[in-house]
């Protein structure tokens, strides 16, 4: 019986790495931080959907590519600014810890966010994730450098 549970489970985690549905949505990312605001203000959702719930894989998505401009816009970054200002625990220690490293690096990914086959980010694309990370090391408590979202 055991055998057979470990092998179900090993199917069940081979199909969810294969399945391009469980690659998080950019748009999706961004719906969740909205209904996290409209929570927070007291309301419900604003599309009429289902209430916010907390969802560990969202935002462990939107921490791995907050530095990412064309998955993380201009607008989503400043609402994720927010989000995080409530974060705890190991994840705020963790997004302090890569922020400051992304600024040391000045911008450049990091080696284990960053898959093989990507290309090389350009100056301005550098620039950007590196005032992006100042941003998110200041709000997961220390100072910021650069204010702005990028």
């Amino acid at each position: 019986a055991k055998a057979k549970a470990k092998a179900a489970k090993r199917r069940r985690k081979k199909k969810k790495k294969q399945d391009p549905k469980m690659m998080k949505d950019p748009e999706a990312a961004a719906a969740y931080l909205h209904a996290w605001e409209a929570h927070q203000d007291g309301g419900e959702g604003e599309s009429g959907g289902s209430p916010w719930r907390f969802n560990k894989a969202t935002q462990a998505w939107l921490l791995r590519h907050a530095y990412e401009t064309e998955k993380v816009p201009k607008d989503v970054f400043r609402l994720l600014l927010r989000y995080l200002e409530g974060l705890k625990g190991v994840a705020r220690d963790r997004l302090r810890e890569e922020a400051s490293a992304v600024v040391t690096l000045r911008g450049a990914p990091l080696a284990t966010a960053a898959p093989a086959e990507a290309e090389p980010l350009s100056e301005k694309a550098k620039k950007k994730a590196a005032r992006r990370a100042a941003s998110l090391r200041g709000q997961a408590g220390e100072a910021a450098e650069a204010p702005d979202g990028g």
